[in-house]
């Protein structure tokens, strides 16, 4: 395991990691070089999800009195923005001269590229 990894692991509360479903038509060749450029998206785990879903039924109920009273996308923002864990994220990243090509305006998606020896 990378030290990369290693010191990420104690934000894996803030990151969410999903593995890629093999397609039918890969074929595998063999492992890639080391050196071998590889770009991966880092999604960092939002906050208040739970309050966001309640918000959302209520709003979402005819019969409730918030019927229709919806969250603006900048509320929706500041109630689920994990600014803390982007930063470190994009930290440990810079520390591990993992280049940082693209991150988006609130820091929920990060995309990076590295050899495959430093993943």
């Amino acid at each position: 395991l990378s030290s990369f990894l290693v010191q990420l692991s104690s934000y894996m509360e803030f990151i969410h990691m999903e593995s890629m479903i093999e397609n039918e038509d890969w074929n595998a060749e063999g492992h890639a070089s080391r050196s071998e450029s590889h770009t991966v998206v880092i999604c960092i785990s939002q906050r208040n999800i739970d309050q966001i879903e309640r918000i959302l039924t209520v709003v979402s109920d005819p019969v409730h009195p918030q019927y229709g009273q919806h969250l603006s996308f900048d509320e929706v923002v500041n109630m689920t923005s994990n600014s803390e864990a982007s930063m470190h994220v994009e930290a440990v990243l810079l520390e591990h001269n993992i280049e940082v090509l693209k991150k988006t305006r609130h820091g929920e998606y990060i995309t990076a590229r590295a050899s495959i020896a430093k993943w």
